[in-house]
């Protein structure tokens, strides 16, 4: 699991955020009771503040580590500092994998890795690699045939060690390289990715997986009671098999279909999306999504928060990290999983809701008046 994630000279965040996955003691037991490290975390703010900035540092750490090496060698590393200065950006995110509690650190510009650090706690907070642009400073025992390798300027330690046999199993830095790899997001350095499956292909995913369908068809069942029942059905065209879901209601006693095509912009959009709900929910992983509330009513939000905060469905401690428009969702979430972002001129930071002093947010009084008033920030200031 994540416990926290930060950055630095990255887009609008010029001093840096950052994001606590952490639950102190002062939270409430309903929220405590889910665990130390909260698997919800939700993002507000007005429009241009910098939220899907957030998003797109968590997108960069897993691209960049789990993937990098697969670039040219000569290719510039996908990387935007506060208005292009030429200042490097920094980032850290720290892990709790199998009861081990690990850090990684990067500084890095367009043009080269300046610092790749990874420490373990044992007791304390233990280097167990270090590198400085293309050397390798220091390494633990295990890790010493990492100074035996050409490191590239433009490639993460963790994604290069994929390209080489070593002797030794290099299980630790694998094993956070695949914590990166167990991250989805829905944004990109260069904005909004949709990940869309074309509609037959998804659809035979859905008929080849029947666990995966059986979950999402709970889901939009539940959302929708009018329906009675999803099929996946084929056609042949063009010497090609044809998938497509039917949806069945039962009108005057009867039950008729209708197709994807007719359901609403909702029950699209969720059709095409839980899959990586489902995703992230097996391997216990991160599902990042900027504007998760897309379409979707706000009574319809707790239900797919709930997908995380259930313990009987989120077995593996999968966590959710979202921004959203919709207001209602901060007092589901309450202040110890909400953050707020705000800018002051062209520079944005961000809090959780928690770190706000005094006793003007209280855990049994709504929180979305004193949003909507705009006492505790993260609104558009004509609002």
């Amino acid at each position: 699991m994540i416990t926290s994630f930060g950055f630095k000279n990255f887009f609008s965040f010029k001093e840096g955020g950052e994001v606590d996955f952490v639950l102190d003691n002062s939270a409430p037991d309903n929220i405590r009771e889910q665990g130390r490290i909260s698997t919800v975390l939700g993002i507000k703010g007005a429009n241009g503040s910098g939220k899907t900035n957030i998003i797109k540092a968590i997108d960069f750490l897993s691209s960049f580590c789990a993937k990098s090496a697969l670039t040219e060698i000569d290719d510039k590393i996908m990387v935007s500092s506060y208005f292009n200065n030429d200042s490097p950006s920094e980032f850290y995110i720290n892990f709790d994998i199998d009861g081990t509690e690990y850090s990684y650190e990067l500084v890095v510009d367009k043009n080269k890795v300046h610092e790749e650090n990874i420490y373990k706690k044992i007791g304390r907070k233990t280097p167990i690699l270090k590198r400085k642009d293309d050397e390798i400073i220091k390494s633990s025992s295990d890790l010493k045939e990492l100074k035996t390798i050409q490191l590239r300027s433009n490639a993460s330690i963790l994604s290069t060690i994929n390209q080489y046999k070593f002797n030794a199993e290099m299980r630790e830095l694998h094993k956070i390289r695949e914590a990166f790899l167990r991250i989805i997001t829905n944004v990109t350095h260069f904005g909004y990715f949709d990940h869309n499956i074309e509609l037959s292909r998804l659809s035979q995913r859905y008929e080849a997986d029947e666990d995966l369908f059986v979950f999402i068809k709970k889901i939009l069942l539940g959302i929708d009671p009018s329906i009675k029942d999803i099929e996946i059905h084929s056609i042949e065209r063009d010497n090609k098999k044809q998938f497509f879901p039917l949806f069945f209601h039962e009108v005057d006693g009867e039950i008729k279909s209708l197709t994807h095509s007719e359901q609403s912009s909702g029950m699209k959009f969720l059709y095409g999306k839980l899959y990586l709900y489902w995703l992230v929910l097996s391997v216990g992983g991160l599902l990042a999504l900027d504007e998760f509330d897309v379409h979707l009513h706000a009574l319809i939000l707790p239900k797919l928060l709930n997908l995380f905060t259930d313990k009987e469905i989120n077995k593996k401690n999968a966590q959710f990290i979202f921004t959203a428009h919709n207001t209602e969702i901060i007092d589901s979430l309450g202040k110890y999983r909400s953050i707020l972002v705000d800018k002051d001129g062209n520079e944005s930071f961000c809090y959780r809701l928690d770190e706000i002093p005094g006793s003007i947010i209280r855990n049994d009084r709504s929180i979305i008046p004193l949003y909507l008033k705009g006492k505790i920030g993260g609104i558009p200031l004509n609002e």
